[in-house]
């Protein structure tokens, strides 16, 4: 019998007489205690970021909670990788000019702010599944609720083109404001979506919304 890595969270936690709250405190992303009772409960696994700073705050290695095992280490290395799209350097467009605006975000209240387009003070370089695409951007992934999908601190690559259902999408309010989560499918009235971490639907107001773009993939 081999503990699941919620397992192995719970029974260290409690050896150290922590709530889920005061070990989600301990983290830098503090994260609640309803995401730490979902990786308990094996409900989705926590990212790659998380999974290391747990076993900080829990004083063991990350080989222990999966499973002290080098084998289910890379196995879980190799989930984390092929849920993501890097792009290798040579599918950049071979271009001295960088081009597209990467705009600038920070969390507010659970979302992203984002810089107006007419504000961009950054640019980057055109990945070519965006060659020649008007009103294409890049943006800066913060927080963790798509990880293990997108990291913090990754540049996702968007295209302005209509979703398609299980895309993952930027999609930008009109008050500049803006989310990333995987889009399942709308109605005339609200665009029904999810986020990964925690797996939690999200239902929101066509109304409120300004564009939604298509990531098409990503750069660290």
């Amino acid at each position: 019998y081999r503990m699941s890595i919620g397992q192995r969270i719970k029974q260290r936690r409690k050896e150290l007489n922590l709530t889920q709250t005061q070990l989600g405190e301990l983290l830098p992303n503090k994260v609640s205690a309803v995401a730490i009772s979902g990786w308990e409960k094996e409900e989705f696994e926590p990212s790659r970021i998380n999974l290391n700073e747990t076993a900080k705050a829990l004083k063991v290695s990350v080989a222990w909670l999966l499973g002290d095992s080098l084998e289910s280490f890379n196995t879980q290395t190799r989930k984390w990788e092929k849920e993501r799209k890097i792009i290798p350097n040579q599918q950049f467009i071979d271009s001295p000019e960088k081009d597209l605006p990467l705009l600038s975000t920070q969390m507010e209240q659970g979302l992203l702010k984002m810089v107006d387009k007419r504000e961009v003070s950054e640019y980057t370089y055109r990945p070519t599944n965006l060659n020649g695409v008007e009103n294409a951007f890049a943006v800066y992934m913060q927080g963790n609720t798509m990880s293990p999908r997108y990291m913090e601190g990754e540049v996702l690559y968007c295209h302005p083109k209509p979703p398609k259902p299980n895309d993952y999408v930027v999609i930008k309010f009109k008050d500049n404001k803006a989310q990333v989560v995987q889009f399942l499918s709308k109605d005339e009235k609200n665009i029904y979506a999810q986020s990964l971490n925690p797996l939690d639907n999200i239902t929101l107001k066509s109304e409120n919304i300004a564009e939604i773009s298509v990531i098409v993939a990503t750069s660290i």
